[in-house]
């Protein structure tokens, strides 16, 4: 058992050793910490007036884990701000519905399946006739939607059709584009060595992931959620509303943008500072995708 240990310990060592050798070769951007000054919930950009409409509308927000975060988000500043406990919240579960105004959520699809998660929506608008109660709705991609192989024009394509179909439907509804939330790009390296050291087998396994994602092929899931996000914002810009939470998930408190670099080009990923597992968003990513959201839902004038 001794000799296995000290196997198990130089392994791990002979790892850290080689992934700090490679480190210089590796050319990821944003490795450097950055100091984060945590945020004051400051809401008052979102004036009472708007907040009377948000208490008007009955809203309808189809959703995955990353949405769980928002409506986190919005709780806390219901919770902080009293002003804000005049918005109804409620999640719906399968086969509810709701005639009277407020921000209703559920869950729609399965993780990994844009596709499905389309027809969901789709569907939970189409019963009954919700949508013709409706006064917005919208829903959430999740980044585990978008892989290296994804045909993003392909799911571009399903998703313009389901949307044309219920604008078709429901003429009185107001349908909200959502970008495509976004993963961090230099958590790979970080991650293996954090983890190796910690013994974390599954989290290993995550990190390493990332990281030859990273390194070998430039994060090309993340790309593809750039490039999907481009195509929703060149399309629907000054058409309908945008909620771009990729924007609010890869824009710092300072107004920076998190980017990175591959082939010359430029793409946007998650800031650190917002996340905790690479991926969900932390209080202070919650904060800011649920400020966004309010702000943005309160701009649709009826």
């Amino acid at each position: 058992m001794s000799s296995y240990c000290n196997l198990k310990f130089a392994n791990r060592v002979l790892m850290i050793c080689f992934i700090i050798l490679i480190m210089p070769l590796c050319g990821c951007e944003n490795q450097t910490e950055t100091n984060f000054i945590p945020m004051e919930i400051d809401v008052n950009l979102i004036t009472d007036k708007d907040i009377e409409t948000l208490t008007t509308q009955n809203i309808f927000f189809g959703h995955m884990s990353v949405g769980y975060n928002i409506i986190d988000g919005i709780e806390n500043i219901r919770t902080a701000s009293k002003r804000f406990s005049k918005i109804h919240m409620q999640e719906l579960r399968e086969g509810e519905s709701a005639n009277n105004p407020g921000l209703y959520h559920a869950k729609v699809g399965n993780n990994g399946f844009p596709k499905k998660k389309c027809d969901s929506f789709k569907t939970r608008l189409t019963e009954d006739r919700f949508g013709s109660k409706t006064n917005i709705a919208f829903f959430k991609f999740c980044y585990v939607d978008f892989r290296d192989n994804t045909d993003i024009i392909k799911i571009f394509n399903y998703y313009t059709e389901t949307t044309n179909y219920l604008k078709k439907e429901f003429p009185n509804l107001t349908i909200v584009h959502v970008t495509v939330p976004l993963q961090i790009h230099s958590w790979g390296i970080q991650g293996m060595i954090e983890n190796i050291i910690k013994g974390n087998l599954g989290n290993i396994r995550n990190g390493i992931g990332c990281f030859k994602r990273n390194l070998i092929k430039g994060d090309i899931a993340n790309i593809k959620r750039n490039e999907f996000n481009e195509m929703l914002v060149n399309t629907y810009n000054n058409i309908d509303p945008i909620y771009d939470l990729a924007k609010v998930e890869s824009t710092l408190p300072d107004g920076e943008r998190v980017t990175f670099r591959h082939k010359g080009a430029v793409y946007f990923s998650l800031a650190k500072e917002y996340t905790s597992d690479g991926g969900h968003l932390n209080e202070s990513g919650s904060f800011c995708a649920a400020r966004e959201l309010l702000t943005t839902l309160a701009d649709i004038k009826k």
